[in-house]
């Protein structure tokens, strides 16, 4: 009998560092170098995101992992872009720049 899969919840991640006056997706390798990391529960809207951005304080080369789940991937996706665009509010950055985006995914 053939198992049928059903999903319960969607989550996006996706490790981002401020560079310059944008926020770009990088790979996981920019969190191994930075230091002074912490767990966030709700840090501009992300359900959890492990950090060292401090509102309020110049967020130049800082890093998250910005963690968003919602009941299907288009809500996901729309709570990613509100989460994207708060940090780009507080950091006054100009461009998101993802170099690879993931087809299917509207950020």
């Amino acid at each position: 009998m053939p198992v049928r899969i059903q999903s319960q919840q969607a989550a996006i991640y996706q490790h981002v560092k401020v560079s310059g006056k944008e926020l770009r997706v990088q790979g996981e390798h920019v969190m191994r170098d930075a230091s002074n990391l912490r767990l966030e529960k709700n840090f501009f809207g992300a359900d959890e995101t492990i950090t060292n951005l401090e509102p309020g304080v110049d967020g130049t080369n800082r890093v998250a992992t910005l963690i968003v789940t919602s009941p299907d991937l288009a809500s996901a996706s729309k709570k990613m872009r509100g989460v994207v665009g708060r940090i780009m509010k507080e950091y006054r950055l100009d461009g998101y720049v993802d170099p690879s985006p993931r087809r299917g995914y509207d950020y």
